[in-house]
């Protein structure tokens, strides 16, 4: 983490500004959809994620200055992911079902690449990388079974709540585009749409193959709507 903490710093710290226009803040409201769907586990339970599920986060777009391309910029900032997850299985003589609420806060930077297209005027597009790195995970939830014991069937369930950090990888890494619609004469509001996928994102352990070291690795495709507020412009050194 500490190390992660100081190449952003440094990043931050060479900032040198181009003649650009960019938003103070962008705020973003997204959906993360984990892909593949269906059944997942090994074993032959279901392992899905339900429609509650959001992700919010604010960032800085920081100019960087390269004299000979002055169209590469950053984009560092926070962001806060919320999801829902179910499983369910078993066998002849038992079953089980855990219901998770995964959440989890993270710092991260989009590395991005603005072309100059004249037939799109003042409206911005860009693309790019992301990385980022988790700074606090939850799953909270509950987990139900019953079993037939002789002639009789016994239930229970278990109470869930601890860090989540064998579903969120401590790094996440992806791609994203962004396009952003910008107004000659409301120039402090700034929309955009974006798309973003992250390979290999999550993982999942599939509690009813008896195997603990067997993880389904998850995708994810995140779309969201941004609004960037305030406008600024820095010129090139």
């Amino acid at each position: 983490m500490k190390t992660f903490l100081s190449i952003l710093l440094f990043i931050l710290f060479v900032i040198n500004g181009v003649s650009q226009e960019k938003p103070i803040f962008n705020f973003g409201v997204g959906i993360p959809f984990l892909y593949p769907k269906g059944n997942y586990s090994y074993s032959g339970g279901e392992i899905y994620f339900g429609s509650d599920r959001i992700n919010l986060f604010v960032e800085t777009p920081a100019l960087i200055g390269f004299k000979r391309n002055p169209d590469f910029y950053i984009s560092p900032g926070f962001s806060f992911l919320s999801l829902s997850e179910s499983e369910s299985g078993g066998a002849l003589g038992g079953s089980g079902g855990k219901n998770y609420k995964r959440s989890a806060i993270s710092i991260y930077t989009k590395f991005l690449y603005e072309p100059k297209i004249r037939f799109i005027k003042q409206n911005v597009w860009n693309f790019g990388l992301i990385t980022g790195y988790y700074l606090y995970t939850k799953a909270k939830g509950t987990y139900n079974w019953g079993y037939m014991g002789g002639e009789r069937w016994y239930y229970g369930s278990e109470e869930i709540d601890t860090n989540s950090k064998s579903f969120f990888k401590s790094f996440y890494f992806g791609f994203n585009t962004c396009f952003q619609f910008n107004f000659e004469k409301v120039k402090s509001l700034k929309p955009a749409i974006e798309f973003a996928f992250y390979p290999e994102y999550a993982n999942i352990s599939d509690s009813y193959s008896g195997d603990s070291g067997k993880d389904i690795s998850h995708n994810m495709f995140m779309g969201s709507i941004i609004l960037g507020l305030g406008s600024k412009k820095s010129t090139q050194k």
